[in-house]
């Protein structure tokens, strides 16, 4: 078997089993892409190697909390090549994992001050994989970003939300304390070492259960998303916007509320990542994933929703008054 090109010839990988993910409730609320007991799953594991490049490494299995059964099967790679040509998207598809220690990184997992020399910004390590296609790894010997540090738990800070907003004093962003504090308490932040490592990835890898998977696009191709998303969940979609800080929302906000979320990435995003100005981020928590692949799907179909949005041209148009005196002098109609 040759070595597989998303886990990067990890020892092992091309023969171990498949990743096991518990998804949580009822099997039938899934909406699974491949619903099978484990008997049959055990009989379909050449089928779907096969169908996955000869890789297990990029098919995982969904486990059903209740009752222990095996119910689906997740190819990521098929799922991200899906999305992204559906939605027309510039970027890998994001995938989002928080971890208790750093010992969980996969191999060739690039750690910022380890392999560049140099401490950068969450928002940085969002775009080189998403842009580049790397694994990257984050602990706090990573990072340089004060608010970011701050906000997900890597400081230290005893109470988050103030120092964050003291922060927004005096930088600028508020002019007095208690309102600054209090747009700190209402984002969405993580405790002191609640996580110490981040580990994202391209969606595509498909090297571990992502806790959040994020999207970036134009407004039309998050809007398309933003349809199937609803259709999956069956809600409206929230979003919590102050222009900074703005990795929380799309990456710790889906974690917290195990809900979508539209975030307008903030100015760090712009400065230091190069987020495009045409660009939003769509994010997910991990297990809205395949619902979210599956309703893409079907959302909208039966009036030709998709994206690029075609535009209606069965009319006829009409032109301003010396258009048509010069149509009359040539007997035109």
């Amino acid at each position: 078997m040759e070595k597989c090109d998303l886990c990067e010839g990890q020892p092992g990988r091309e023969f171990g089993p498949p990743c096991v993910a518990t998804c949580p409730g009822d099997a039938l609320s899934l909406r699974a892409v491949e619903i099978r007991e484990k008997a049959a799953h055990q009989k379909s594991m050449p089928a779907l190697m096969e169908s996955a490049g000869g890789c297990v490494c990029r098919i995982h299995v969904l486990q059903s909390e209740k009752k222990g059964e095996i119910v689906a099967t997740v190819n990521y790679a098929e799922i991200s090549d899906a999305v992204r040509e559906a939605s027309r998207m510039k970027s890998f598809p994001l995938a989002v994992k928080f971890l208790k220690s750093a010992d969980a990184f996969p191999e060739k997992t690039r750690s910022p001050a380890r392999d560049l020399g140099k401490r950068i910004t969450i928002c940085q390590a969002v775009s080189m994989v998403r842009l580049y296609g790397w694994t990257v790894g984050l602990t706090k010997e990573d990072l340089i970003c004060v608010p970011a540090m701050i906000a997900f738990g890597f400081s230290g800070a005893e109470d988050i939300g103030g120092t964050l907003g003291e922060l927004f004093c005096a930088v600028g962003f508020h002019p007095e304390a208690a309102p600054a504090a209090d747009e700190a308490e209402n984002m969405c932040t993580l405790e002191n070492d609640a996580y110490p490592a981040i580990l994202m990835a391209p969606l595509s890898k498909g090297l571990f259960e992502p806790d959040t998977v994020a999207f970036y696009g134009n407004p039309a191709q998050i809007m398309r998303l933003a349809q199937a998303a609803v259709h999956a969940c069956g809600k409206r979609i929230t979003g919590s916007f102050g222009g900074k800080v703005e990795c929380t929302e799309y990456l710790i906000a889906p974690l917290q509320t195990a809900a979508p979320r539209i975030a307008i990435p903030g100015l760090g995003d712009r400065i230091f990542s190069m987020t495009q100005d045409d660009e939003l981020v769509l994010s997910i928590p991990g297990s809205l994933l395949l619902p979210l692949y599956e309703s893409l799907n079907v959302v909208g179909k039966k009036v030709g929703a998709r994206y690029p949005v075609p535009s209606y041209l069965n009319y006829q148009p009409e032109f301003p008054p010396m258009y048509g005196e010069m149509a009359d002098r040539l007997k035109l109609f």
